[in-house]
């Protein structure tokens, strides 16, 4: 599937044109305001998706990285009817985005990892050179101020969420999510053979299937033991990915939270209370599994209570 670029239509117009030089100039002019397609290029969205996906295995994305972009992909495919990628414009795009926070009334930060996916499948695809430009380039991405959206809980509103547990299992949830800092995916299905209970850690599986090891705190050991002498049969610690959301998000509700409490938010409250507390924010960004440190400073609110206490302990 080849696309005819323009510099290719170009040089055989330029023979056609002969010593010209003018006409030549003209050509070029003419032939910049448009995108020129052969015939070939129109392959449909379902395969060119499919091609997309595969291409994305073999660069190593997690299996759950790629549903995500399957998924993503999917919907954006549906909105537009299954338009051949060679024929999506900036303004489909656009479109597209628009529908999402006016009709799907997804937020800011949701819009953007969809416009993010969007423009690494379109990326790859100008790489492998099935299209000429990449619709999503002149979309500039909507500001969005991370450490607003992202807000920790407070030690006050810990110990609410802690008082409105009505289970062991909402219990031990709850510790582990704030106490190792982990995504959902990675403590979800937990196994008790992946618990070492002396050391207080867990090896957990993050993004790009890398390992890492993480550890909880006193009070959520006492709650393992617990539930194992209660189910001493147990294969898993922890249910599935969308019952522990509904697990957080009815434990908030009963403690009155003002916003929703997702497991994410839990994962932000320990990168930050860590952060506070004067942990090292190289050790921060090991214990979360970040690749890049600047990702950690997003997710770890600097505080004027972490910036207070780095300047007393080198200035007295």
């Amino acid at each position: 599937m080849n696309i005819q670029p323009i510099s290719a239509l170009y040089a055989e117009l330029c023979v056609l044109a002969g010593a010209d030089e003018q006409l030549r100039r003209d050509l070029w002019q003419s032939l910049e305001k448009y995108d020129i397609f052969a015939r070939t290029a129109h392959t449909s969205f379902a395969e060119t998706c499919r091609q997309f996906i595969s291409a994305k295995r073999v660069d190593g994305l997690s299996e759950k990285t790629l549903t995500g972009y399957e998924i993503d992909l999917r919907i954006f495919g549906a909105f537009l009817n299954g338009k051949p990628p060679a024929e999506i414009t900036t303004d489909d795009v656009r479109a597209f985005l628009s529908y999402l926070q006016a009709d799907r009334r997804v937020c800011k930060s949701t819009a953007l990892t969809y416009l993010m996916v969007l423009r690494s499948f379109f990326g790859w695809l100008v790489r492998e050179e099935l299209l000429l430009r990449n619709p999503c380039n002149k979309i500039r991405s909507a500001k969005i101020d991370r450490m607003r959206t992202r807000k920790p809980l407070t030690p006050e509103a810990v110990e609410r969420a802690r008082r409105a547990c009505i289970s062991l299992r909402e219990q031990l949830a709850f510790e582990l999510l704030i106490s190792t800092g982990c995504r959902l995916g990675e403590l979800e299905n937990l196994s008790p053979n992946a618990i070492d209970l002396q050391a207080r850690s867990i090896v957990v599986t993050g993004k790009g299937d890398k390992t890492r090891t993480v550890y909880f705190s006193t009070r959520a050991k006492v709650l393992i033991m617990e539930y194992l002498q209660k189910h001493p049969g147990a294969k898993r610690i922890l249910p599935g990915g969308r019952q522990i959301e509904k697990t957080t998000l009815a434990i908030g509700k009963r403690a009155g939270l003002e916003e929703k409490l997702i497991p994410h938010r839990l994962r932000h409250t320990f990168a930050t209370h860590a952060l506070e507390s004067g942990m090292n924010i190289i050790v921060i960004q090991q214990l979360l599994g970040h690749t890049s440190l600047d990702t950690t400073q997003i997710y770890a609110r600097i505080s004027h209570v972490a910036v207070r206490r780095a300047y007393e302990q080198c200035i007295p």
